[in-house]
């Protein structure tokens, strides 16, 4: 059991949010409608962001909402952050998919997770569990809107309906790099240009190309007459001495 949710995009940060910081080497791709597919393909595709790597770090990442996010989880679940963890991730930026390389770019997040929900791992109370789950997720939307985009809910289910429910809080945070990719990636006016601007290179070698075979074709044929001259000159250079000889002998 678990949340289905649509998950789309809508900047860069998003995207970090939805990158699995559990799994490294495979692709995120990106609908025309920011939707995201993990791995499996949806039927277009506007951009690719391939998870070269997911390095967890030793706390030096800052967050705004970080401190908020902490006092969220306290005040509802009444202890403190069972994790903390700090993540950096490093992606591949495609066009399309995997049409053209663009660049890399890093991103960052913080994940800290809950306690177990009240009743996760009771036999039969699995659904008690899921549902105090919803509600702590819900208290801190009400009281931290800030953090609603940031929260979701994950857990294990058992024999005899045992669950077992957390909280997740996952703060991601882009840099520069990735915003300007992202949006390159997702924006075709701005690729458009690149592509007509190489086939136009391509145009221009190959004119000079066909310029030069026509040049080198002009000196073959040039050095040609100039051999076949030299033959004439030389063939009547002989005749001459011959006739010369002749008229003194």
């Amino acid at each position: 059991m678990g949340e289905e949710v649509k998950r789309v995009a809508e900047n860069p940060g998003l995207l970090v949010f939805y990158t699995n910081t559990d799994e490294q080497d495979y692709p995120i791709f990106l609908t025309p409608e920011k939707e995201i597919y993990t791995k499996k393909r949806p039927d277009r595709i506007v951009a690719t962001f391939h998870v070269l790597s997911v390095t967890k770090k030793d706390g030096t990442i800052e967050h705004e909402f970080f401190r908020e996010a902490v006092e969220a989880i306290r005040e509802i679940t009444k202890k403190e952050p069972s994790t903390t963890e700090f993540f950096s991730i490093e992606y591949e930026v495609y066009r399309g998919d995997y049409e053209l390389e663009i660049g890399r770019a890093t991103g960052e997040a913080i994940r800290l997770s809950s306690c177990e929900t009240p009743f996760s791992g009771y036999k039969w109370d699995g659904k008690k569990a899921w549902a105090i789950g919803y509600d702590w997720k819900k208290r801190i939307s009400a009281k931290h809107p800030a953090l609603t985009p940031y929260i979701y809910l994950k857990g294990d289910s058992g024999k005899k309906g045992r669950a077992w429910v957390k909280l997740y809080i996952k703060l991601p945070k882009s840099t520069p790099e990735l915003d300007k990719l992202f949006w390159i990636a997702l924006s075709p006016e701005t690729t458009a240009p690149v592509a007509r601007n190489i086939e136009a290179e391509i145009r221009e070698l190959e004119r000079m190309i066909a310029e030069e075979r026509k040049k080198l074709e002009e000196l073959e044929n040039e050095l040609k007459r100039k051999r076949e001259e030299l033959e004439r000159v030389m063939t009547l250079g002989r005749v001459g001495i011959l006739l010369n000889n002749i008229s003194t002998s």
